[in-house]
């Protein structure tokens, strides 16, 4: 058994830098995989120690313990589905082709991912897919500026997405996932609040309209008085001139309310501010917190 180890660790030893494609082609052929991962549904996963060793304490302790007590078994309570997937990420050193999108399925498959990985304390797949998550509910709360703002309520699909993976992420009881939740109800300014098909939310989960009272009693809520009409900055009605722009920022002034649109704000902040991410997707008040500190 040693010499197989012994073999597999020089064969695998040669790819642990090459390209991304090869390194999956390694954990797909199985080629000189030396350790048997076992998943509580009856999938079966063969890896290389070298290579999942690097890339996780979680399994460079349980394989050190199966080589312990003589064999190359390491047996885990997970979906065999998004162990490969945690395993490819591992591999490849990024989320597949499979967590590309930016929609409702991937976003649920994307929570259950950063369940698991938080199991086997995996910061960058976690903070992958909170990045990722955070981006789609800016994109809810963008929905939600210019459907408040011009019909005085939100579209019930946008509801119906925020529901499913508030829902999942209390569920699975992950706080940082149900806090990337609390938020975008803060960035609505919590004009969603007014929404009756939105406050059926709260009867689901009633955690969640707890978490939001609390968040609510320790901010300052800006009463929706008027509908907002420009940025303040540049005079242009950022809801009306560009599909993926919003309001920033929003505040009273002089007993108006006043609002900054994301391009003028971004100007004003820095475009290096480490809030902001370089693609362009707005992160104040939605720093990466994934729960480790």
């Amino acid at each position: 058994m040693t010499s197989l180890w012994h073999r597999a660790s020089q064969a695998t030893r040669v790819l642990l830098d090459a390209p991304d494609a090869m390194m999956l082609w390694l954990l797909q052929s199985s080629w000189h995989a030396d350790i048997l991962v076992r998943c509580d549904d009856g999938g079966q996963i063969m890896v290389h120690s070298d290579v999942v060793c690097k890339g996780s304490e979680w399994f460079r302790e349980k394989i050190q313990e199966a080589r312990y007590y003589g064999h190359n078994v390491v047996d885990i309570e997970a979906d065999h589905d998004l162990l490969y997937d945690v395993l490819a990420t591992i591999y490849s050193g990024s989320l597949g082709q499979k967590y590309s999108g930016i929609d409702i399925s991937t976003m649920l498959r994307g929570i259950k991912l950063w369940a698991l990985a938080d199991r086997l304390n995996l910061q960058s797949i976690k903070v992958a897919v909170y990045r990722k998550l955070a981006k789609y509910l800016q994109g809810l709360v963008i929905k939600w500026q210019r459907s408040m703002n011009y019909r005085g309520r939100i579209t019930e699909d946008t509801v119906d997405e925020f529901r499913q993976t508030l829902a999942l992420a209390y569920e699975l009881q992950l706080p940082p996932v149900e806090r990337l939740h609390i938020m975008a109800v803060k960035d609505s300014y919590f004009w969603v609040l007014g929404d009756s098909e939105f406050l059926e939310v709260f009867f689901e989960v009633p955690q969640f309209w707890e978490d939001v009272c609390q968040l609510k009693e320790e901010t300052t809520v800006i009463k929706r008085t008027r509908v907002l009409e420009v940025c303040e900055s540049c005079g242009i009605d950022p809801l009306a001139s560009q599909p993926a722009s919003h309001y920033a920022k929003v505040w009273v002034e002089g007993g108006q309310m006043v609002g900054r649109c994301y391009e003028c704000h971004i100007a004003m902040v820095g475009h290096h501010d480490e809030r902001h991410s370089s693609d362009g997707s707005v992160y104040e008040n939605w720093e990466v917190y994934t729960g480790d500190d």
